[in-house]
């Protein structure tokens, strides 16, 4: 391949696949800092298609032939800090907070040095994030340790299999230890042969970065864990349009998702109940293509299992094999909305819920798959879903898990989210204001208008929200828990009708266990509220674009007839 085929490729890079292929060519050129930008480029691209762990090695690419190019810096440093991929398959070096503070600061650097006159704040607004989590000492993953070495000899001396085998010294004096990996110098990861070379020659000072000797090779992070039990884990909700909450999602909220029980069961009791001697569709299988197969077990003539997400698909793939069901299973890659089948379904399978019933824009999905995936009377698993509200005080202490995530998109404060929120907080009964029956006639939008009494004293602060699946006409009944959840023993329990994501009305069976979704509380300002006082709220939902928008008002008037809260509107 000629040099200007790159230039092309770099000229064309708004298509991400030109440039993947170009790259998966591996073709040299002899221009460096040409090879560099492209793979820079390509690495955008990976990033931009959730392919993180290519995105990572084509920046690490970037620096090895370039280590004087600033971008390359930059986006690596933010794929490092980026905690939303913890415990992600393709990416088990992340986060490295260090790493990327390290690359932040080379960036910053390297930019000052050119001749560009533009400023770019990016790099520094990253850095001041990452110091301001590291001083926080929240964060848990800092396994990275930079040391610079100022003069020869330092001290260290490096076996073949880049462990450290002595530490006297300099490296001694900045914490260098035997058993120490060396992982890059200078940003640059080299081969063995190359880094002695490199070590002898390369100008005074430079940084060489280790992974210390008690961090595994495969798991070079550990996940935050919440301070103390006591502590209600929170987040701040980040709306955003469906295709993002679909390429984000990893194997962790895979996992996260299999291990509610009751979610998990009550589908699977619906599959087994309906799919026999029909032909299936199952909409974001995920990295498992667990329903899919469970379809397959309980006689489907046929399912069709539809990813977008290009890492989970991958995945899918594998596991459908391993099963050896690909004569049964026709794995599709792509979003429900652009694929096509060759017949249309029976059955309709779908998960893909957000903390707002139609957050996560099935409403759309269904829609499209009525009229274009499935027959006019095909069953649906779940059936309904509905999303029910109430008044609410916010339990406290929290403990803000996305505060660990410095380069988070920017996030809506009156928007919190909490993992199994207790209803002894709430002020008045939870009352529906979202109901969708997945079948013919789904509407672009919809609005309720309730009015909520309080029942007892206290401060309102929001109006807290869970989920409600249901699954059509299936039989609750006695059975084996399996072993999706990694435990010793087996044991048995009830398969629920009825899915909430609300812990006091769909307990979990063990204490240890959460709900797969969190609860959102819409915030609103602090209001005394006594019994009988009123809140009235009304709920608009437009349904019919990619992003699904929400606007809440609440009034609050004391039974005096006071206004205590005058109309207040929250959107997203």
């Amino acid at each position: 391949m000629m040099a200007k085929d790159f230039r092309n490729g770099i000229d064309r890079c708004d298509y991400g696949m030109t440039v993947l292929e170009i790259m998966s060519r591996q073709e040299k050129l002899n221009t460096d800092k040409l090879y560099a930008k492209l793979c820079n480029w390509a690495a955008c691209c990976a990033h931009s298609l959730g392919q993180f762990r290519g995105a990572f090695e084509y920046w690490e690419k970037a620096i090895t032939r370039d280590p004087q190019l600033p971008d390359a810096h930059y986006n690596l440093a933010s794929l490092l800090a980026n905690t939303s991929h913890l415990e992600s398959r393709s990416t088990n070096t992340l986060p490295d907070l260090p790493a990327a503070r390290w690359h932040c600061r080379r960036a910053i650097d390297l930019w000052a040095a050119t001749d560009s006159k533009e400023e770019w704040t990016q790099p520094q607004d990253l850095l001041d994030d990452i110091d301001k989590v590291l001083q926080s000492g929240f964060m848990t993953p800092v396994h990275s340790r930079y040391v610079t070495v100022r003069e020869r000899p330092f001290g260290m001396k490096v076996g073949e299999s880049r462990k450290v085998l002595r530490s006297t010294g300099p490296a001694r004096e900045q914490g260098v230890e035997r058993g120490d990996e060396v992982y890059k110098i200078d940003g640059r990861k080299v081969e063995f042969h190359r880094f002695l070379n490199l070590f002898k020659i390369l100008p005074l000072p430079f940084d060489v970065q280790l992974l210390p000797r008690h961090v595994s090779e495969k798991l070079v992070y550990q996940t935050p864990k919440l301070p103390s039990v006591n502590k209600y884990a929170a987040a701040h909700l980040v709306p955003d349009i469906a295709a993002h909450y679909c390429r984000n999602y990893t194997a962790s909220h895979y996992r996260s998702q299999m291990m509610d029980r009751p979610r998990v069961l009550a589908l699977w009791k619906a599959v087994n109940q309906t799919v026999f001697n029909k032909s299936v569709v199952e909409i974001g299988c995920g990295p498992g293509a667990f329903y899919a197969r469970k379809a397959v077990a309980a006689g489907a003539r046929h399912v069709y299992a539809i990813e977008a997400n290009k890492e989970n698909y991958l995945e899918a793939k594998k596991t459908i094999q391993q099963a050896n069901m690909q004569d049964k299973i026709s794995l599709l890659e792509g979003y429900s909305t652009e694929v096509d089948l060759p017949e249309k379904a029976e059955v309709l399978i779908h998960d893909n819920f957000g903390e707002m019933a139609s957050l996560d824009g099935c409403v759309r999905t269904i829609k499209d798959a009525l009229r274009r995936l499935v027959l006019s009377k095909a069953k649906i698993i779940p059936s309904a879903v509905s999303t029910y509200l109430a008044p609410c005080e916010v339990p406290r202490p929290l403990h803000l898990t996305d505060e660990l995530d410095p380069v988070a998109r920017s996030r809506n404060p009156n928007l919190l989210c909490i993992l199994g929120f207790p209803q002894s907080h709430t002020l008045a009964s939870f009352e529906e204001i979202e109901d969708i029956q997945f079948g013919p006639g789904l509407a672009d939008g919809m609005e309720r208008n309730v009015t909520f009494t309080v029942s007892r004293a206290g401060t309102f602060e929001g109006l807290v929200s869970y989920i409600s699946l249901r699954m059509g006409e299936i039989d609750s009944e006695i059975v084996d828990i399996p072993a999706i959840d990694k435990l010793n023993k087996t044991t048995t329990t009830t398969v629920p009708y009825l899915v909430t994501s609300l812990v006091s009305l769909t307990p979990r069976y063990t204490p240890e266990e959460k709900p797969s979704w969190w609860n959102l509380v819409v915030r609103f300002p602090e209001t005394r509220v006594s019994p009988g006082d009123t809140i009235s709220v009304q709920f608009n939902i437009d349904y019919g674009s990619d992003k699904v928008t929400y606007d809440v008002t609440a009034e609050v008037i004391s039974r005096e007839g006071e206004v205590l809260l005058p109309r207040t509107t929250v959107g997203w």
